[in-house]
C-alpha cells in the first residue's frame, strides 16, 4: 500500500490466515494486531515502522491492521477478544 494516509471510510484491514505482516512501501505506521482463532488478541505492534517484517505469535491465525494509534483508541489489549462488522 504507497500511501501516505489511510483510504477515507477505512477504518482498518483485517487479512484472515495470515500469521505475519511486511511494511515494505508502507508508510502508515500501522498498529498490527494478531489474533488467534477466537479473535484474542496475542500481541499489539503500536505504530509498527517501514520496511520490516513482523510475526505474530505462534498460535496467531488473523492480523487485523488499524491506524496508527488506533488500537489505544478502542482500549485493545491483549488477552481481550474482539468482534468484527464487515461492510460489504
Amino acid at each position: 500500500m504507497v500511501r501516505s494516509r489511510w483510504p477515507d471510510g477505512v477504518e482498518g484491514l483485517f487479512f484472515p490466515d495470515c500469521r505475519s505482516v511486511h511494511t515494505f512501501f508502507t508508510f502508515l505506521n500501522p498498529d498490527l494486531v494478531f489474533l488467534d482463532k477466537n479473535g484474542k488478541i496475542l500481541r499489539i505492534v503500536s505504530s509498527a515502522s517501514a520496511w520490516r517484517l513482523y510475526f505474530g505469535p505462534s498460535d496467531c491465525r488473523d492480523t487485523l491492521e488499524l491506524p496508527a494509534g488506533g488500537a489505544q483508541r478502542l482500549g485493545l489489549r491483549p488477552g481481550v477478544a474482539v468482534q468484527f462488522s464487515f461492510l460489504s
